[in-house]
């Protein structure tokens, strides 16, 4: 084997390992094209391989045809790409000729042996020197169009390359752009100097294998657009929140409608840069965030206001194939719900000024209240009708067993904890509706953001009882929403509480609530038998819920199952 024969079958295996990398990495979500010139790039190099072994003119012929039958779809594919990237659609009459064309070419290149239209004469010998291959062509006039054609494609990618890059079309990274254009200016220098340097050494063997890698380069680009473009139209249909994502450089990738609406600046902003502060003073602002998420644990949240608007800010990792590729920020409006907030907080303030006179008459108004507000909570999930009513009952229940069994029972402590059972889920007013009120179960992702409604209910009722003189009520209640999801292992959320350290409070609750959830339909399964029910309860003493409390739910049995048999449930 010539040296030239190991070159070229050096190319050829590099170029068949790029194919493979692209199959198994690259291949979705992108067009046609680039599946196609994977394929046509090793069709090419198996053709200069067989050249660089032939024995007579006959195999010399045969292996050029398949060099051919590579080589003239290859920059028309490329072409065709910068078209899709660039999102210019030919009309089909032009597309067809521009096929038609390429093909009428390949058709001619397979008659090179047979007539003269496309090679008048060939010629071969091997130079005992070396062993390379020598196969001196004379052209006819056929070939010149393949030249030809070959030009205009190439002349044709860079004039749309060149108008992507100083037109309005943001969509285009300049990366990319100078990809494509080093993948074409070198293409196109190759055909017309490979002959220059030795007509044994298939110059263009090498080129198509730099092309490959360039390729890859470019869609790991196009990829991480693909994905930040994707998750943000995935986002806009089922959010109305602001969506932007960003690299790991903190280079502007995209943004969905809402965020464009809240910061309209970023449609001037070319993808794969920063945003020029110095544009605008929401940008400046907006600078802040970016060295805030460049200097602080990633995923993080935070608020900023921003014309008379004010935005929970969240921070999240990009991630493909568990790599860190970027940062996607959502921007919620929680305006109405810091409306709402006020409206509590002034509501409670006239409450607390007519408590000399009216003891009794606002304990009535603070209780209906609670229920109100917690049903309006519930109205937004259509999935758990009735649980907070029902769950409250359940503490009843138990709570009645517990009075004057323990010293921690006090009837106080009982009453504040029946009275505030109804609020333990008051956080989900914090929750977006395409979450709360999602059908089945719940994505990794979604159930992360749907915990989330332990922290908001103690926040909210904290903020809403700030100035109410019961605080052992207004403490009891902001335990039982923060801690209900805590369990007796320490395996619960938010805080991983375990064992005496979850607050009385909330264990009880925690056995009221899921009970409820087992004896009550759900969308993704159907309600358990009371006896399951009980079992499950049962079994889950020492591991999620407090053992000490298996006596006091035993003993409410009956009146629970006889409380859920008049409901229907």
């Amino acid at each position: 084997m010539s040296v030239y024969s190991v070159y070229c079958l050096v190319c050829l295996i590099l170029s068949a390992v790029g194919t493979l990398i692209f199959i198994i990495r690259y291949t979705h979500q992108l067009t046609v094209h680039f599946p196609c010139l994977f394929l046509l790039i090793p069709l090419a190099e198996v053709g200069y391989f067989m050249l660089s072994m032939s024995s007579n003119l006959e195999e010399a012929l045969l292996a050029t045809k398949i060099t051919y039958l590579g080589g003239c779809f290859i920059q028309p594919m490329i072409t065709f790409s910068i078209l899709t990237m660039c999102k210019i659609n030919l009309r089909k009459p032009i597309l067809t000729v521009f096929y038609a064309s390429t093909m009428l070419l390949c058709g001619f290149a397979m008659t090179i042996g047979f007539n003269k239209i496309f090679y008048i004469s060939a010629s071969f010998h091997i130079d005992p020197a070396d062993g390379g291959v020598i196969l001196d062509k004379h052209y006819g006039v056929v070939h010149m169009f393949f030249y030809i054609v070959i030009i205009l494609h190439t002349l044709a990618g860079i004039a749309i390359l060149l108008y992507a890059l100083i037109s309005k079309r943001k969509n285009v990274s300049t990366t990319t752009i100078g990809l494509y254009v080093t993948i074409e200016v070198i293409g196109l220098s190759s055909y017309f100097i490979s002959r220059k340097v030795t007509p044994k050494l298939e110059l263009m063997a090498a080129i198509y294998v730099l092309t490959e890698l360039i390729l890859m380069i470019m869609i790991s680009y196009m990829r991480l657009y693909n994905i930040a473009v994707n998750s943000a139209e995935a986002y806009e249909k089922r959010n109305t929140n602001g969506f932007i994502t960003f690299d790991r450089k903190m280079r502007y990738i995209g943004a969905n409608a809402a965020a464009l609406k809240i910061y309209p600046e970023l449609a001037d902003v070319r993808i794969n840069t920063r945003p020029d502060i110095t544009k605008s003073e929401n940008f400046a602002a907006f600078d802040k965030w970016l060295t805030y998420i460049s200097q602080t644990k990633v995923p993080s949240d935070f608020d900023v206001s921003l014309d008379d608007h004010f935005y929970n800010v969240n921070v999240n990792l990009l991630k493909y194939r568990s790599k860190t590729i970027g940062y996607s920020i959502s921007l919620e409006d929680t305006t109405q719900n810091r409306v709402y907030t006020h409206l509590l907080e002034d509501y409670n303030h006239k409450l607390n000024e007519e408590v000399a006179q009216k003891t009794e008459h606002i304990k009535e108004m603070q209780d209906k209240a609670i229920l109100t507000f917690a049903e309006m909570v519930e109205n937004r999930d259509s999935s758990t009708g009735g649980h907070i009513k029902r769950s409250s009952q359940g503490v009843r229940f138990i709570t009645s067993k517990m009075q004057g069994d323990r010293k921690d029972a006090t009837p106080e402590f009982c009453s504040a904890l029946m009275n505030a059972a109804p609020m333990h889920d008051i956080g989900r007013i914090a929750i977006p509706d395409v979450i709360l009120q999602k059908v089945g179960r719940y994505e990794s992702w979604e159930y992360e953001i749907m915990k989330k409604h332990a922290e908001k209910g103690a926040e909210i009722i904290h903020k809403a009882f700030e100035f109410y003189d019961d605080t052992d009520f207004r403490r009891i209640a902001e335990n039982i929403a923060h801690y209900h999801h805590e369990r007796w292992d320490g395996d619960g959320y938010p805080m991983g509480l375990s064992g005496s350290g979850i607050p009385l409070e909330a264990r009880v609750m925690s056995i009221a609530d899921v009970y409820d959830a087992l004896v009550s339909k759900r969308t993704y399964r159907e309600r358990l038998s009371f006896e399951e029910a009980y079992n499950t309860i049962m079994d889950g003493m020492g591991k999620q819920f407090d053992p000490s409390l298996a006596k006091y739910f035993a003993a409410s049995r009956s009146e629970l199952e006889n409380y859920y048999s008049q409901l229907g449930e």
